[in-house]
């Protein structure tokens, strides 16, 4: 099957799992900057259930259809991180009478709470350091397409630092992550909300086996994965 074709197929099966959720909506895809990356928003303005009932419907949709799905709330928008073997992953973001999305076909990709091997043979000298700064750009990019990185830092004990960011980037912290959780969602890691309470920052828990675990913020324009390599 193509890359156009399983393109198609992970939009379908989205805009069926909004419909489904809610089934007033007129459903849009709309231009991405991410490359690879699809958007799409549902809404439906006769629609007044609260955005908790609409995740609930969506959730039951999602599942129904055999994706995974993991669920948070951040700054009173409730989110759901999805993924299936074979289609891909993204993030759900759902308000009252509007549910947004935004993903990566995922040609394979295991689900959210799986923790594949990484491409690379991880016996392979510099395997998992190769693999973690690939996956790391990879989600800062599809969050910041014109993120400069300065040089990835990797210590003798195992920690590691990825960076990029875009001076003239105007996305919030929330979204610039929820981007990123996508990338990396679709990529096979496991990625759970870790909120800054007392700060706009925001962060999340990220971890895959066999390459790294740590925590990737997201502030001032800009992503960083801070971290250790997987023993």
């Amino acid at each position: 099957m193509s890359a156009e074709r399983d393109s198609a197929r992970f939009v379908a099966k989205v805009t069926a799992c909004v419909t489904a959720a809610m089934p007033g909506a007129v459903c849009v895809e709309l231009d991405s900057v991410v490359e690879d990356a699809v958007s799409l928003a549902g809404y439906d303005e006769a629609d007044k259930r609260s955005a908790e009932e609409v995740t609930a419907a969506l959730e039951e949709a999602v599942r129904a259809d055999g994706w995974e799905a993991v669920r948070s709330v951040r700054d009173g928008m409730t989110m759901l991180k999805i993924a299936r073997e074979g289609l891909g992953g993204g993030v759900f973001s759902v308000q009252e009478s509007a549910i947004a999305f935004t993903g990566i076909p995922g040609y394979g990709n295991a689900r959210p709470e799986a923790a594949p091997s990484p491409s690379p043979d991880p016996a392979s000298p510099g395997a998992p350091r190769r693999a973690v700064s690939a996956e790391m750009r990879g989600a800062i990019r599809a969050a910041a397409p014109r993120a400069v990185h300065p040089r990835d830092e990797f210590e003798d004990d195992g920690g590691v630092r990825v960076a990029g960011w875009d001076p003239q980037e105007r996305q919030s912290n929330e979204e610039l992550l929820a981007k990123a959780d996508g990338y990396l969602t679709a990529h096979g890691w496991q990625v759970s909300p870790d909120m800054w309470e007392d700060s706009e920052d925001r962060s999340a828990v990220v971890r895959k086996a066999g390459v790294a675990s740590g925590w990737l913020h997201a502030a001032n324009g800009g992503l960083t994965f801070v971290g250790r390599l997987a023993d």
